[in-house]
């Protein structure tokens, strides 16, 4: 786990360092929302290793499925640009941005509608 949560973060960090250094598709917006991305995906890991070290397993465990959702959420956003340019003749170049935070919001949003549905309801 600490190895995973270590190299995640040194990955994090390295996307947003080559967002900034390599000239990017979507521009302004899409470093923007990479450094966003990444920046949660820092602070979730931080707070899964926070949460293991004081026994809150269940908190870990949420903060775990959330940055895999995260890390995932790069494939659906290449589906989406792709199905934008043959649906809609948009060039990759013009659709990449927003594919890739409908690709990010759609799995954070199953992220937490799994974790809603494994966690017991309180009375």
């Amino acid at each position: 786990g600490k190895t995973f949560i270590l190299t995640s973060i040194l990955s994090a960090i390295g996307v947003i360092w080559m967002v900034f250094i390599f000239p990017t598709i979507g521009g302004a917006l899409t470093q923007t929302a990479t450094t966003a991305i990444n920046l949660l995906m820092i602070a979730l890991l931080l707070d899964a290793l926070h949460s293991a070290r004081k026994m809150q397993f269940s908190r870990h465990r949420c903060s775990m499925i959330r940055t895999y959702a995260l890390g995932l959420s790069v494939s659906p956003a290449r589906m989406f640009i792709i199905a934008t340019d043959r649906l809609f003749h948009i060039p990759f170049e013009a659709s990449f941005t927003a594919p890739s935070i409908i690709g990010v919001a759609l799995h954070v949003r199953t992220a937490d509608c799994l974790i809603r549905r494994q966690q017991p309801l309180s009375l």
